[in-house]
C-alpha cells in the first residue's frame, strides 16, 4: 500500500478522537494502523485484534524522538539513519528511558506498550498520517501506541475489509 495523500479532515478527526480516549485507524505505508493513548482504546484494541496482552503495542515514532526515547546501541545508530534515509517503514525494539511522554501515558497502556524487559518496539516511517499524529501528540507532551488493523496474528493485508 502506498502513502497516500492526507486528506486533513480525516487526519484531524482522527487525532480529536484519540484525544479524548477513542480508538482510531489511520492508513500507513503497508495497511491500516489501530492507533490510541489511553486504557479505554488500548484495551479496545485488544479486544478487537484478539490480541494477547503479551503481545505489547507499538510506540509510533520518528527517528529524531528515538535518542529522546530510547537507548539506541552505538553500533545501530548507522543502520537506523540509513532506514530513515530510506524512508521504509521499521519497528526497533529498543530499551526505554525514563521520559515525560511515557509518563503522559496511563498504567494500563504504559504496560502493554512495553515488554518486561523494559523494551518497545518503535516504528519510524510510517507515512504522512503517522507523522501528523506524531508530531501534534508530540506537541501535546505525549505518544500514540497502536497495532496494524487486522486479526492478532494474521498479518496485514493492506486491504480495509480485511479489518475487524
Amino acid at each position: 500500500m502506498q502513502d497516500r495523500h492526507i486528506k486533513q479532515n480525516e487526519i484531524k478527526k482522527a487525532y480529536e478522537c484519540m484525544k479524548i480516549g477513542g480508538l482510531a485507524i489511520i492508513p500507513s505505508k503497508v495497511g491500516y494502523t489501530l492507533i490510541g493513548n489511553c486504557e479505554k482504546a488500548i484495551s479496545k484494541m485488544f479486544a478487537i485484534k484478539g490480541r494477547p496482552l503479551s503481545k505489547p503495542c507499538v510506540v509510533l515514532t520518528r527517528r529524531d524522538l528515538l535518542d529522546e526515547l530510547t537507548e539506541v546501541p552505538e553500533k545501530y545508530i548507522p543502520f537506523i539513519n540509513a532506514i530513515q534515509e530510506s524512508k521504509m517503514l521499521c519497528g526497533f525494539i529498543l530499551k526505554r528511558k525514563p521520559n515525560r511522554l511515557f509518563d503522559s501515558l496511563d498504567q494500563y497502556t504504559n504496560q502493554y506498550s512495553k515488554r518486561k524487559n523494559g523494551t518497545s518496539c518503535f516504528v519510524i516511517n510510517g507515512g504522512g498520517y503517522f507523522q501528523y499524529l506524531i508530531d501534534h501528540a508530540y506537541a501535546d507532551g505525549t505518544l500514540v501506541v497502536g497495532s496494524s488493523a487486522n486479526k492478532s496474528g494474521t498479518g496485514n493485508e493492506g486491504t480495509f475489509m480485511n479489518i475487524p
